[in-house]
């Protein structure tokens, strides 16, 4: 879903699908991993101070922005291209301030801007600001989830669809994505394995959820999650 963006109140237009650099790359080099993402088709990277890796995601998109797309293609891409996250955790010990951990991570990144500096909004523009919520996506399982019988019934209506259209098949990790889309969220994933990032960017080709599907994961949800943050997720719409 590359090509998929929410818009935010200021305007500002953010991919929907992100390519996380925490969980288990944290503290890791995550080089290789970013770089095979962005070249696979992602344009949103989530980075953190706290994932301790940054300089390593930097290394990823200053090789991703010397080289070509692909082998089609001569066109270099441009910083534009890409949407950069990262988030302040703390300062370390001695007189540095917020500002200049920032620009630390800044340097650390090699981008001139970061897109949310999160809990700064007193240093940077509001109107880079954005939330989201991370979704375990890979670890979904049909036979063991309470919310099998929701998710498969979605499951099967797309397969329908898609096979009608000859999209080709689908599978659980996607049917997630469209709901988090439905609900107007941005998903943050993860993987070390090139045919599980095509298959979670090729969710745009899937055909959306209806309402009744999206209520029923909702339910089935509510019933054995608590959520902590983005509760307005559970609202009506």
């Amino acid at each position: 879903m590359a090509g998929v963006y929410k818009v935010l109140e200021s305007g500002a237009k953010v991919p929907f699908l992100a390519f996380g650099t925490g969980t288990a790359l944290y503290s890791q080099d995550a080089t290789k991993q970013v770089l095979q993402a962005l070249r696979a088709g992602f344009r949103h990277v989530d980075a953190a101070q706290m994932y301790a890796n940054e300089e390593s995601v930097g290394n990823a998109i200053e090789a991703f922005l010397s080289t070509p797309n692909d082998s089609q293609s001569s066109r270099i891409p441009s910083r534009e291209d890409i949407y950069v996250t990262t988030k302040f955790h703390r300062t370390s010990s001695g007189s540095r301030t917020v500002k200049d951990v920032l620009k630390g991570q800044l340097r650390a990144l090699k981008v001139d801007r970061i897109t949310n500096p999160r809990h700064t909004r007193s240093l940077w523009d509001p109107a880079r600001f954005v939330w989201w919520s991370n979704a375990c996506l890979t670890q979904a399982r049909w036979t063991s989830d309470p919310c099998s019988p929701s998710h498969y019934k979605a499951y099967e209506r797309r397969e329908k669809r898609n096979q009608a259209s000859q999209l080709g098949e689908i599978n659980e990790g996607q049917v997630l994505l469209k709901w988090l889309d439905a609900k107007n969220a941005i998903a943050v994933t993860t993987s070390s394995k090139l045919d599980r990032l095509q298959g979670y960017l090729a969710v745009s080709n899937i055909p959306s959820l209806n309402e009744e599907e999206v209520h029923a994961i909702d339910e089935a949800g509510m019933k054995i999650h608590y959520r902590t943050f983005m509760k307005h997720m559970d609202q009506p719409r």
